[in-house]
C-alpha cells in the first residue's frame, strides 16, 4: 500500500508530489494507528504564495482508494489537508527549468522571458492543456505580462481563451527564474489537424512568440442513442440529458465486474467539467461499489461536447465477493470535482424543480 501526498498551487495545478511504500498492511493489527512521514520537494521556480496539500492511497496509482465516512462511500480519493504558504525560494537556473524553448525576451525593465513549454501537444477538444513561461527578474517585481494564446494554420486564428496578466510576486532568493503556469481549454469545435500554437506578449508585435505545432484530435461524434440500450430521460440540470443505459457483469481479473455503459444527450453548451458518479447501492441505500471520474476515462469531458451531441460513456464497478446476495440498484449522477464540497448538477423533476440528485438507472440481482 502507497501512502501519496500532492502539491497543488490556486489553479489546482500540481506542482510536487511524493509517494511512499508503507510497511505491509498483513502486518498490522486492529486498533493500529500507523504514523506516516512524506516530505514533498518545494520546485526551486514555484513562485511564494498559498497552496494546498491533498493524500490518498492506492495500491493501483490509477485507482486510489474512495474516502469513507462511516459506511459511506464518498465520491473523491484524496483528502485537502487545507492552505500551507509557500516561502519563496531560489528560482531555477537554467539547468533545473528544462524547458522546451529557451528564450531571451527583455520587457525594458529588466525582466525576461528565459524559456518556455507546451504539454500536451496532442490537444482533445474540450480538454486542458498548459503553456509554462520563465521569468527572471531583478529585485521585487511583476512576473509575466499579458500574454495571450492563439492557434493559427491557413490564415484562421483561433484562441483557447486565455489571457494571462502581470503578477506580483516576492522575489526568488537564489536570482534564479520563476515559472508561470497558464490552464487553456482546448476549443470544443476546433476542427482536426496540425495548428501553430503562438503567444503574443504585451502588445509589441515583434514579442510574438512561435511555440512550435500542437495537433488537434478529432472525435467521432453521434447524435442517436443505439437501439440496444434502454431508453432514459433524465434531466441534470437543463444542460445533460441522460438518455440511455446498458450494463453487463462478466468475470475479470479481479473478480466480478459490472460495466455500466450511459449514454448522455448534450443539450447547451457546457462550460464546466464535470465528474460522474456510478454508484451501486445496497437495498438500504449504502454504496457498496462504485465508479467515478470523467467521461470515458477524461477522453470526452463534457466541456467538448456539442448541443445535442450523444457521449457513449462506459464504467466498470469491481463487485465484492463477499457481496450479500440481494437486490441492488445503480444510481448515476454529476458533480465537480474542482469544487469545495463537490458540488453537484441537479436532477430536474418533470415541473422542472430539482430532485435528489441522483438517477437510479437500472436494479440487478446478485446471486451467491
Amino acid at each position: 500500500m502507497t501512502f501519496f501526498a500532492h502539491l497543488l498551487d490556486g489553479n489546482g495545478s500540481s506542482w510536487a508530489q511524493a509517494d511512499v511504500l508503507t510497511y505491509p498492511t498483513s502486518d498490522w493489527r486492529l486498533g493500529d494507528r500507523v504514523y506516516q512521514n512524506l516530505e514533498i520537494p518545494v520546485p526551486p521556480d514555484m513562485p511564494a504564495g498559498s497552496a494546498t496539500v491533498k493524500v490518498g492511497v492506492y495500491e493501483d496509482p490509477s485507482r486510489p482508494f474512495p474516502m469513507l465516512l462511516g459506511d459511506e462511500r464518498l465520491p473523491f480519493t484524496s483528502l485537502n489537508l487545507g492552505v500551507t504558504e509557500i516561502l519563496p525560494g531560489p528560482g531555477a537556473d537554467r539547468a533545473e527549468m528544462a524547458p522546451e524553448l529557451e528564450l531571451e525576451v527583455s520587457l525594458g525593465d529588466g525582466r525576461r522571458l528565459v524559456g518556455a513549454t507546451v504539454a500536451p501537444r496532442i490537444l482533445e477538444p474540450g480538454g486542458e492543456f498548459e503553456l509554462s513561461l520563465w521569468w527572471e527578474c531583478p529585485g521585487e517585481c511583476y512576473v509575466g505580462e499579458r500574454v495571450e494564446a492563439l492557434l493559427q494554420r491557413d490564415g484562421e486564428t483561433i484562441s483557447p481563451g486565455a489571457v494571462s496578466s502581470p503578477t506580483a510576486v516576492i522575489p526568488p532568493a537564489g536570482g534564479g527564474a520563476l515559472r508561470e503556469r497558464l490552464i487553456l481549454r482546448v476549443p470544443r469545435d476546433i476542427p482536426r489537424g496540425q495548428w501553430r500554437f503562438v503567444a503574443q506578449v504585451g502588445a509589441e508585435p515583434e514579442r510574438t512568440l512561435d511555440l512550435g505545432e500542437v495537433f488537434a484530435a478529432g472525435v467521432e461524434r453521434a447524435y442517436t442513442v443505439p437501439t440496444e440500450a434502454s431508453a432514459l430521460d433524465r434531466d441534470f440540470g437543463g444542460l445533460i440529458h441522460l438518455v440511455g443505459v446498458e450494463s453487463s457483469e462478466t468475470e475479470g481479473d479481479g473478480g466480478r465486474e459490472l460495466e455500466v455503459v450511459l449514454y448522455w444527450r448534450c443539450d447547451e453548451v457546457v462550460d464546466q467539467s464535470y465528474t460522474v458518479f456510478v454508484h451501486l447501492l445496497s437495498p438500504e441505500g449504502g454504496i457498496v461499489a462504485g465508479s467515478d471520474g470523467p467521461p470515458q476515462k477524461g477522453a470526452r469531458p463534457t466541456t467538448g461536447w456539442l448541443p445535442g451531441e450523444v457521449v457513449r460513456d462506459a464504467h466498470t464497478l469491481r463487485l465484492d465477493p463477499a457481496l450479500t446476495p440481494d437486490r441492488y440498484s445503480v444510481a448515476v449522477g454529476l458533480y465537480r470535482a474542482d469544487r469545495p464540497g463537490y458540488p453537484r448538477l441537479s436532477l430536474m423533476a418533470a415541473e422542472g424543480q430539482p430532485e435528489p440528485n441522483a438517477a437510479t438507472v437500472l436494479e440487478i440481482e446478485v446471486r451467491e
